[in-house]
C-alpha cells in the first residue's frame, strides 16, 4: 500500500513540474513577442518621425507604410486624409 501511495504523489509531482516548465516556457514565449512588438513599433515610430523631419508628408508616409486609420492616429493624432 505505501508503494502504491509513494507512486501516486511521486507521479504528481512529476506531473506539477512538468505543468510548471509548460508554463514557464509560454510565458517565456509570450513576452519575447511582446517584447520583438515592442521593439518593432519603436522602430517605426522611430522611422517615422526621422521622415517627417526630413520633409516627407503625413500623406506620403501612410501611403508608404500602408498604415491603418489606427495607426495613423497612434503616430500623427488626428489628423484628416484622403
Amino acid at each position: 500500500m505505501l508503494y502504491t501511495e509513494y507512486d501516486s504523489e511521486l507521479a504528481m509531482q512529476i506531473k506539477s513540474q512538468e505543468e510548471y516548465e509548460k508554463g514557464k516556457a509560454e510565458g517565456i514565449a509570450e513576452g519575447e513577442a511582446k517584447g520583438e512588438a515592442k521593439g518593432k513599433a519603436e522602430g517605426k515610430a522611430e522611422f517615422i518621425s526621422q521622415m517627417l523631419k526630413n520633409g516627407f508628408t503625413a500623406e506620403k508616409i501612410i501611403s508608404l507604410f500602408n498604415l491603418s486609420k489606427e495607426e495613423t492616429n497612434l503616430y500623427f493624432g488626428d489628423i484628416q486624409t484622403v
